[in-house]
């Protein structure tokens, strides 16, 4: 597919030299991944398993508890794949063998495992705030609790080329979003304080949105009609998996891989190569602010999908339970 090709050169995710761009791949798997892959999983084996550990005795034998020890097997196959490399003396062969197991662990981790994870055991741990919870609170809440922290940390965690980003990370995130928002908006709606907890957070969103609108604009951007909880719920929750777990991600793998590009080229002695430059602290606070400006858009684009503003559709812990 060369609009493909073509696309990724437009990101600055490819070299227009094929050469180039295979030594540099070589580069990434020595340098970047085998490198942080050991340290990164011996980590998260241990998080996991004092995580599985501590539900066990707390909790007991629940489908939450014996899917974290199911999770397990991410940083040990990690780790495996690891020692196999090194031990094939990181040949050609051997490390384009790594880089497609461990493609294909990524997209199997990050769209089957960690979802199955979320929908199992985070509504568990993570439990509705207390009456008296600000906006913050509430969005941290909802970030973790429905699940959308999950792509956010494996992409950053377990970085992948951006070729492949970009075919991963939006399955992983329309599964967790999928999966997790009708369970989790029963539970955040179930209580007494759950609809004004919701309404809280979706007011908070749609501030910063209409101010950022309004700069951008250099004019008045009017407030619509607020929505009811359920379809509240719903907006503040794809907003948080789109903004957060498939945008800022997406932006921090690219971040990534162009200065991993730029170091590539530095060691090649092709350095200042037109287009290739780096970007510097003004640089990417430009980016930054222009990504903020692109959330901003997107969040009323996002309510259309969600949001039902008819008067009267929210029925209480009715329609909380309705959510499926």
């Amino acid at each position: 597919m060369a609009w493909a090709g073509e696309l990724l050169r437009l990101l600055g995710a490819r070299f227009p030299d094929a050469a180039l761009e295979r030594r540099y791949r070589k580069f990434r798997i020595t340098r970047y991944f085998l490198r942080d892959d050991g340290l990164q999983a011996a980590v998260r084996a241990a998080l996991i398993g004092a995580g599985a550990v501590r539900s066990l005795v707390n909790s007991g034998p629940t489908a939450g508890t014996a899917v974290m020890f199911v999770t397990l097997i991410a940083p040990l196959l990690q780790l495996a794949m690891r020692w196999l490399a090194n031990r094939r003396g990181r040949t050609e062969a051997a490390l384009a063998a790594y880089l497609w197991h461990r493609n294909a662990w990524a997209a199997t981790s990050r769209v089957l495992l960690y979802p199955l994870f979320v929908r199992t055991w985070f509504i568990d741990i993570f439990q509705p705030s207390g009456p008296s919870t600000a906006w913050p609170g509430l969005l941290s809440y909802i970030f973790h609790a429905s699940g959308a922290v999950i792509p956010f940390v494996t992409g950053g965690l377990y970085p992948v080329l951006m070729e492949h980003h970009l075919v991963i990370q939006p399955l992983s995130v329309l599964v967790i979003a999928h999966w997790q928002q009708g369970p989790f908006c029963e539970v955040a709606l179930a209580g007494d304080s759950g609809p004004g907890h919701v309404l809280t957070a979706w007011r908070a969103l749609e501030a910063g949105s209409r101010q950022f609108l309004a700069a951008m604009y250099m004019g008045e951007v009017p407030a619509g009609p607020e929505p009811d909880p359920l379809p509240a719920c719903r907006h503040v929750v794809l907003a948080l998996h789109v903004c957060v777990g498939l945008a800022a991600t997406t932006y921090i793998a690219w971040l990534v891989e162009h200065t991993s590009r730029i170091h590539f080229l530095a060691t090649e002695g092709w350095v200042g190569w037109m287009g290739w430059e780096p970007l510097g602290g003004l640089g990417i606070l430009s980016q930054l602010a222009m990504g903020a400006g692109c959330l901003a858009v997107a969040w009323p684009v996002l309510g259309t999908l969600v949001l039902d503003r008819t008067p009267g559709a929210w029925e209480g812990g009715k329609g909380a339970a309705d959510v499926t």
